[in-house]
């Protein structure tokens, strides 16, 4: 596969980066948690419950993200009970809540770390037939593995905080073609809606 220029750099960037992620997980616990999962390698169990089947896969970072996504989690089950879904979260915490809240989850795991050679390992692993973020998580490899893919990938509850709005702007060269591997938008305001386009 060919990977254009500014996601060369992202990729050198966060290779270099490494180190401080591996000495963040040392001596974070919150982090240490699903440790290999992050890294791609998913429980054979999980990969058992997967065969045959592409789920919906959503994704909420934390407690307050899963937490939101209920009410779209039930009416997804609702509307379509024949269809599996896994809820990936980045903290201890958030996984926690989605297992002792969300009995519709039929798979919980962690989110990847976003390396391209990790999420396509674990895209092709749950092979789903449509990503779902919770706010506005963008993740240039995961989401460049997902339309390379052919899975749509869409945004639901979005915000844009000012700041990250002027971070994306700044890489405005590279951030537009990552937002572009994303189907659709679903923003909370108009000013999100505003800062997106």
């Amino acid at each position: 596969f060919v990977m254009d220029l500014g996601y060369f750099l992202y990729n050198i960037v966060t290779f270099l980066a490494f180190p401080f992620i591996g000495s963040t997980i040392g001596t974070h616990r919150r982090y240490r948690a699903g440790f290999f999962q992050r890294m791609g390698f998913i429980p054979r169990q999980i990969r058992a419950q997967l065969k045959g089947s592409r789920p919906i896969w959503l994704h909420a970072v934390s407690v307050g993200e899963v937490t939101a996504s209920i009410p779209i989690i039930k009416k997804i089950k609702e509307k379509y009970p024949q269809l599996k879904v896994v809820i990936s979260t980045i903290t201890t915490t958030g996984n926690y809540t989605v297992r002792k809240k969300i009995p519709e989850a039929d798979l919980v795991i962690y989110f990847p770390y976003d390396y391209f050679f990790i999420v396509n390992r674990v895209i092709s692993i749950i092979n789903p037939c449509i990503f779902i973020h919770t706010e506005t998580e963008i993740w240039p490899n995961f989401l460049w593995a997902l339309d390379r893919c052919g899975i749509p990938s869409v945004i639901v509850n979005g915000r844009i905080s000012l700041d990250s709005c002027r971070r994306y702007k700044l890489f405005g060269w590279f951030f537009k073609k990552v937002f572009n591997k994303i189907s659709a938008f679903g923003m909370q305001s108009k000013i999100d809606y505003n800062r997106v386009i």
